[in-house]
């Protein structure tokens, strides 16, 4: 009799083991037929809000094509106790994920991306960048309104666009970024980097003039070497003093592709008689506004310019050394001899 019932007891226990593993088989089943891993290797941008609830965000996967199955991917979250910790914000989920992996992608939060802003890059430039990369949206950054930022940051009071103050540097950003904080943290940045030269703290509390940013925008964009931007910053404050034009051929690049270097033509002689105030072959004195968002070397270049006896640079098209001149008569040799074919 009792051996009857050990085995009939055995015989149970089986049979719930069996079923407990035919059951676990069908759920994985289940979780594959209810994402669309191995389909495709497309994706989809997911937002998830605040205070959203586990059938909401069903939802909002199920709209986007990420899971075929809504209610195997709330019964998975449910009893894999996660669905409480989902944090909000924007994903880029690819449609070869697997429930449990779009659920694990939920608990841990969204992916920041990293982008690198390199030393002469314009504003559109960066626009063009940052909206490539899903940051922002195309455009949010050139055309913010600054107006709105002048309170807080101070440096900007005499500015009419970000030009010159998106400091290089390499951020993290998530996709779909409201723009004002992406701006601001960039522009916290500049502020902290360029303060450690004493001779911009007066313009960074609101005082004095950006001269000296639109200068070290100038060097960013015509010379590589440290040593020779100095000489150069030199040369361009001399002539100022002395009422010569700059006539540096990035402004007028600046003017003519509107903006931007990246892809812009060849100058043509018909380009130095452009009506510009980035002209600087036609109006004397300084561009309206910086042509570029220079780095620490550039802006360091135009706060400690070097004085010399040289009024003439150009840079040789084949090392991108800058050759420096006296007088116009040995720059004008100069530029036979290193600017004509």
């Amino acid at each position: 009799m009792f051996s009857d019932l050990k085995i009939k007891l055995l015989a149970g226990l089986l049979i719930l083991f069996l079923f407990s593993i035919f059951g676990a088989i069908a759920f994985v089943q289940l979780l594959k037929s209810a994402s669309r891993a191995g389909e495709n290797s497309q994706s989809a941008n997911v937002k998830i809000i605040q205070g959203m609830g586990l059938k909401e965000i069903a939802d909002e996967l199920y709209s986007k094509k990420v899971i075929k199955s809504k209610i195997i991917f709330e019964i998975y979250s449910f009893l894999s106790d996660k669905s409480k910790i989902f944090k909000p914000g924007n994903y880029e989920l690819d449609f070869n994920q697997s429930v449990p992996k779009i659920v694990e992608i939920l608990t841990v939060g969204p992916r920041e991306i990293s982008a690198v802003i390199t030393p002469g890059m314009t504003l559109k430039e960066i626009d063009d960048y940052l909206s490539s990369l899903r940051i922002v949206k195309k455009g949010s950054l050139a055309n913010f309104d600054i107006s709105q930022l002048k309170g807080k940051y101070l440096f900007l009071t005499k500015a009419f666009s970000l030009e010159g103050f998106l400091f290089p540097d390499t951020y993290n950003f998530f996709s779909d970024s409201d723009p004002q904080a992406v701006i601001e943290k960039i522009l916290d940045n500049f502020k902290t980097k360029v303060s450690q030269y004493p001779e911009s703290l007066l313009f960074l509390n609101g005082g004095g003039n950006m001269n000296w940013l639109i200068l070290a925008s100038i060097l960013e964009k015509e010379i590589i070497d440290a040593k020779e931007r100095q000489i150069a910053g030199g040369i361009l404050e001399k002539r100022i003093k002395e009422g010569m034009p700059l006539q540096v051929d990035a402004s007028i690049i600046y003017a003519r592709c509107e903006g931007r270097f990246v892809n812009c033509p060849l100058l043509a002689g018909s380009d130095f008689e452009t009506d510009s105030r980035y002209n600087t072959y036609k109006y004397l004195g300084l561009p309206l506004s910086p042509i570029s968002n220079p780095g620490l070397d550039a802006i360091s270049a135009a706060l400690h310019p070097i004085k010399s006896d040289y009024w003439y640079y150009l840079s040789d098209p084949k090392t991108k050394k800058t050759i420096f001149s006296k007088t116009l008569e040995e720059h004008n040799k100069n530029r036979v001899k290193y600017l004509t074919k």
